[in-house]
């Protein structure tokens, strides 16, 4: 049974609650490698927490499950390759998908709603090197399930002008607002 569903035009991942929950200690030690590796929110992912983490790692988990059902459903051979399921792959992209380098973005529907996607100044030149694509997912811990927005193409991203963004009474983030590039995910050419 396929776990990829469909509402209003958006692809969806449900998951399980074991496998969210499997992230958590993970997410509470990259936290903490950050914390020491970059004090003082120098982190180029902003502001450095387990749950922010969390969010990221289950994001990279649903796109996984995503592609895999696509492959399964469509009978397309995809070449899936999971690097961000390997602690010595750090420096690549998250999913090698037909070829494409992928680079997973999680985000909460409130931060969604608030600031709408970004990509970090600081972290651009990094997703540069290692990516083509940004994947978007929606989370929604109330049910554990990621809404796959979009994507866009990183070399679409440094075209935009920057804004500050963050949250009231926190130092603002110079982003990228990337609301404008985002392409619905079935434009995405999948073929290995």
């Amino acid at each position: 049974m396929t776990r990829l569903v469909i509402r209003e035009n958006k692809m969806k991942i449900r998951l399980h609650q074991d496998e969210a929950e499997a992230f958590m200690a993970k997410a509470a030690a990259k936290a903490e490698k950050y914390n020491k590796l970059a004090p003082d929110g120098k982190s180029p992912y902003g502001f450095n927490h387990a749950h922010s983490h969390l969010v990221g790692m289950a994001a990279e988990h649903a796109s996984w499950i995503l592609f895999n059902e696509i492959e399964a459903l469509t009978g397309t051979h995809l070449n899936i390759d999971p690097a961000y399921q390997d602690d010595s792959r750090e420096g690549e992209c998250d999913l090698y998908v037909a070829g494409m380098r992928i680079e997973v973005k999680g985000i909460k529907y409130g931060s969604w709603i608030r600031f709408g996607p970004c990509i970090s100044a600081r972290q651009l030149p990094k997703i540069k090197k290692k990516a083509d694509i940004v994947l978007w997912a929606l989370y929604n811990e109330r049910v554990q399930e990621f809404t796959f927005e979009g994507y866009n193409f990183v070399n679409e991203i440094e075209t935009l002008e920057t804004i500050l963004t963050g949250a009231e009474g926190r130092p603002k983030i110079e982003n990228y607002p990337v609301m404008s590039i985002i392409k619905p995910l079935q434009e995405l050419k999948l073929a290995s």
